[in-house]
């Protein structure tokens, strides 16, 4: 019987659905306490604003809720962000946030779509002198 390596182990994991929505929820509550950090929304607050108490906010920052897209909504609307929803086709979809400039004091995020075979979004690939003077001729 042969051995597996880590990666192979990993990788397995990896497909499997609690490991995905294990994955949902870490960004989601990162994203939430970056939002509560910039935006200077202490624990207290935070269950203020929702009605809830503080041990329920240290709870879904653990990720030890029932998170329903209603309750993500409602967070992310009590810190000033919103929710957004993506799915596209497994096999080619991989986004890359890049910060774009301020809008209101928060960083204005861009979201490039980038190729399963490509390292980076389009915008930030080298290009040629003889492809960038096509490109301004166009």
């Amino acid at each position: 019987m042969k051995k597996k390596s880590f990666k192979d182990l990993f990788d397995k994991a990896g497909q499997r659905d609690t490991f995905k929505t294990a994955k949902i929820i870490l960004d989601f509550t990162e994203g939430l306490y970056g939002l509560m950090q910039e935006n200077k929304i202490s624990r207290v607050e935070m269950a203020k604003r929702l009605g809830s108490s503080p041990a329920y906010i240290t709870k879904v920052l653990r990720g030890d809720i029932n998170f329903t897209v209603e309750t993500m909504v409602r967070l992310a609307k009590a810190v000033g962000g919103s929710l957004q929803v993506h799915m596209g086709p497994r096999e080619i979809t991989r986004w890359v946030g890049v910060v774009d400039g301020k809008k209101d004091g928060l960083p204005k995020p861009t979201i490039s779509f980038v190729e399963p075979d490509q390292k980076e979004p389009p915008e930030k690939r080298k290009t040629s002198k003889k492809a960038k003077s096509a490109q301004k001729s166009k």
